[in-house]
Parts: structure tokens; C-alpha cells; sequence
């Protein structure tokens, strides 16, 4: 009996760390605007993330991002209101975001 139980706790362990985990609201930021900085972004205003599910395709979890992404040219700040859905992946323990 002490065998079953060991077992099942054992299983029970070893499946809650397959489950994918999530980044906190300030990896996924940061992740989230080195990945819009290539486009032109310097900074982000109002972040929210939310509806984080594990990913079908790629290792991660999709997760629902939003906010006041400002790229600023020439002295003008330029904001534009965005929301997107971005896989994030974490490898050597830094948080990624890649689109979809």
C-alpha cells in the first residue's frame, strides 16, 4: 500500500513539471519589447498579460499581451495601442517572445 501511494505521488509530482509554465507580467514585458525593439520600439506603457495557454506548436505557452507601445523618431514619440497573441518560450533561464 505504502508503494501505491509513493507511486502516485511520484506521478502526480512528475506531471506538474511537465505542465508549461508562465511568465510573470515583468518577463513577459521585458520579452515582449526586446521582440518589438527590432521593429522600432523603445518602451512600453500599460503592459497586461493574460489567457496564457500551452502552446500547440513550438515549446512555451501562448499568452494574450497588450499595451501602449511607443516608438519615438526624430524627437516624436509615437504611440500605438496594441494587441497581440505571442508564444513565449524560456531557455537558459530568460524569457523569449516569438509571433505568431
Amino acid at each position: 500500500m505504502k508503494r501505491l501511494a509513493l507511486a502516485a505521488a511520484i506521478t502526480i509530482v512528475a506531471l506538474a513539471g511537465c505542465s508549461a509554465s508562465k511568465p510573470s507580467a515583468k518577463d513577459a514585458e521585458h520579452a515582449t519589447l526586446q521582440l518589438f525593439k527590432e521593429a522600432g520600439f523603445s518602451y512600453v506603457d500599460d503592459f497586461t498579460i493574460a489567457g496564457c495557454v500551452e502552446a500547440r506548436v513550438g515549446d512555451g505557452v501562448n499568452c494574450d499581451v497588450s499595451g501602449t507601445f511607443v516608438m519615438e523618431q526624430m524627437g516624436r514619440r509615437l504611440p500605438m495601442e496594441m494587441t497581440r497573441n505571442l508564444r513565449f518560450s524560456k531557455a537558459s533561464g530568460e524569457w523569449r517572445a516569438f509571433g505568431q
